[in-house]
């Protein structure tokens, strides 16, 4: 088994490439609505989604193809302990037993679609809203690429999966979020392994979501961010459980709500520190 230092970067190398891949299709979609989107014509909206629909499915292929790697680097790491020692360097490979296959291409078409629904409802729902043209604009780009960049991020996400279901090694998967997740991604976080005897095959992922899937073999390492995520929740339910105006209203969503308001309370603390110092 190699050392949990060894998965914790290869687990940052593998968060890194998928941040960079993300930010390299932000980029190619901001400098093609600028130079498409006309808001005087809604047909432009339409063009722009034909066109970031090819820029999606070449990103996602990236993604995929990364997660591919880093998987048979990972478990490598975990099941074949005599490579352990050279995965950070030049010519590891896939431990015996396992082709990681990566997770198949969308139809332009079926994406295109979405981004345009995206793209059409963060914008007529600015103007409705109130808002004026330009940010009408802006806000209808956030949600298009958003929406981009969760289909490209979910390249990667299925390409892990998969392999865990078909890995007789794999006891399941982990979610290990960004440097700063929000109260959802936080939640999911916090409950450690998905076991592959639990009904969670799918990731569930918001737009602009920066977690990835991890697979976990037996003595796998638990991330510092995971624990961290247990920390907080654990914390979030004692908080509002000490207040009585949080009392549970017997909803599914009354945990993750308590970790949403106890993140909240958390920054309105700080905040109200750093007005005083």
């Amino acid at each position: 088994m190699a050392s949990p230092d060894v998965a914790a970067e290869l687990t940052r190398t593998y968060q890194a490439g998928q941040r960079r891949i993300s930010r390299g299709l932000l980029a190619e979609l901001l400098r093609l609505w600028r130079a498409v989107v006309d808001p005087s014509d809604m047909a432009s909206f339409v063009r722009f989604a034909e066109l970031a629909a090819g820029l999606v499915g070449q990103r996602r292929a990236e993604s995929a193809q990364d997660a591919a790697r880093f998987y048979e680097l990972f478990r490598a790491s975990q099941v074949v302990p005599a490579q352990a020692s050279a995965l950070l360097g030049v010519g590891a490979g896939a431990a015996p037993g396992l082709a990681v296959a990566e997770a198949p291409p969308l139809q332009d078409q079926a994406v295109a679609g979405v981004l345009r629904g995206a793209a059409l409802a963060g914008f007529v729902g600015a103007r409705r809203a109130g808002r004026d043209e330009r940010r009408a604009l802006d806000n209808a780009f956030v949600k298009a690429s958003g929406t981009a960049t969760r289909l490209v991020a979910n390249g990667g996400r299925d390409t892990i999966l998969q392999a865990v279901r078909n890995d007789e090694d794999a006891l399941g998967w982990m979610r290990v979020t960004d440097g700063d997740p929000c109260h959802f991604c936080l939640t999911l976080a916090s409950r450690g392994p998905e076991y592959k005897s639990r009904a969670t095959a799918s990731f569930q992922a918001h737009d602009h979501c920066g977690c990835v899937a991890v697979p976990v073999y037996r003595g796998t390492p638990i991330p510092a961010s995971t624990r961290r995520a247990e920390e907080i929740y654990v914390a979030a339910q004692r908080w509002a459980r000490a207040n009585s105006d949080l009392a549970a209203k017997g909803t599914a969503n009354d945990a993750l709500n308590n970790v949403r308001r106890y993140l909240e309370h958390r920054r309105e603390g700080s905040n109200a520190s750093h007005s005083a110092a």
